[in-house]
């Protein structure tokens, strides 16, 4: 039965949401029993698994939509990520674009929407984007966009997670739970970074697959 339920979910539904919404619970799990002497467990106990997947896929929804939100307003404010992902001048181990590729993606973009002027980015990343789409070889930016995700949920949850522990530690004056609330900020930062770093390798791959396809396949 798990497995004929598994086959009807997507890979973002499995990793985005499901395995997050896993993590964020068994997380808080252990953080209740080290912290706060189990006070909330039996809200997510793991007795019943079934319960326990159902209470994770809606948690990790709920993250999943406040870390899009997050982001639009913050992070990718104003498209920032994919402008990233198209600045040829920076130095990065994301092996971004080079100024030949984008341009040359640039050309062919306008030539195929005869446009007079460049594109727009907004324009320029749907075009490469739906192509790719067109030839069935999502695999790559499935996974790359159902990590990017995972870790943007993750990184919303140990944000949460520092203040609220932080409000404790304030409130007790201990010193292990200012330890804790610095570790939630830890990976809050961790999590972001790679949330971002996913973002743009997929950007990139899109870019790229485009270009050189395109290429060996005019129209």
């Amino acid at each position: 039965m798990i497995n004929n339920v598994l086959e009807k979910f997507g890979i973002y539904d499995i990793v985005a949401v499901l395995l997050s919404g896993i993590c964020i619970c068994t997380f808080s799990l252990a953080v209740d029993q080290l912290l706060f002497g189990s006070r909330f467990s039996s809200l997510l106990s793991t007795d019943n698994a079934i319960s326990f997947f159902v209470i994770s896929y809606f948690i990790g929804l709920l993250f999943q939509e406040i870390g899009s939100l997050f982001y639009r307003k913050f992070i990718n404010k104003k498209n920032r990520i994919l402008l990233n992902a198209l600045d040829t001048s920076k130095k990065s181990s994301h092996q971004l674009l080079t100024k030949e590729e984008k341009e040359a993606v640039h050309q062919i973009v306008r030539a195929e929407l005869c446009l007079e002027e460049e594109a727009n980015i907004e324009i320029l990343y749907n075009y490469c984007k739906f192509y790719l789409i067109s030839t069935g070889n999502t695999a790559k930016i499935d996974k790359d966009q159902s990590i990017a995700a995972m870790s943007r949920s993750l990184s919303i949850y140990f944000l949460f997670l520092f203040f609220y522990i932080l409000f404790v530690a304030i409130s007790e004056k201990s010193t292990i739970y200012i330890l804790w609330s610095a570790l939630s900020l830890v990976l809050f930062f961790v999590f972001l970074s790679r949330s971002k770093r996913f973002c743009v390798l997929r950007y990139i791959y899109v870019f790229r697959y485009f270009l050189y396809n395109f290429s060996r396949n005019p129209k």
